[in-house]
């Protein structure tokens, strides 16, 4: 079974969902309310990498690439040390879900 199927069954895309809205490199949710979805795209990316069998350094330039690339913010307003700490949840994340 795909992580993708096993997310959809036991909704754990959810946490994973948080955790990028937690992360929030473009600061949505930090003055006001803004629906869930914000980063819904990265979410399912994110789960297709998980997927494929995704390493640290592989999710690290994914998520550079969303951050600086994507989105557009630079490492004043993310730092590269807060992208580290993120793909570290991510991965802590994905070890209980997979």
């Amino acid at each position: 079974m795909g992580i993708k199927i096993k997310l959809f069954a036991d909704k754990s895309i959810q946490s994973l969902q948080q955790l990028w809205n937690a992360f929030d490199p473009i600061g949505v949710y930090e003055y006001s309310e803004w629906p869930d979805d914000e980063y819904l795209t990265y979410v399912y990316e994110t789960a297709d990498l998980f997927e494929k069998g995704v390493t640290f350094e592989q999710l690290y330039a994914y998520v550079c690439d969303v951050v600086r690339n994507r989105i557009g913010l630079s490492s004043v307003s993310v730092s590269d040390t807060e992208i580290v700490d993120f793909v570290r949840h991510l991965q802590a994340w994905y070890d209980v879900y997979k």
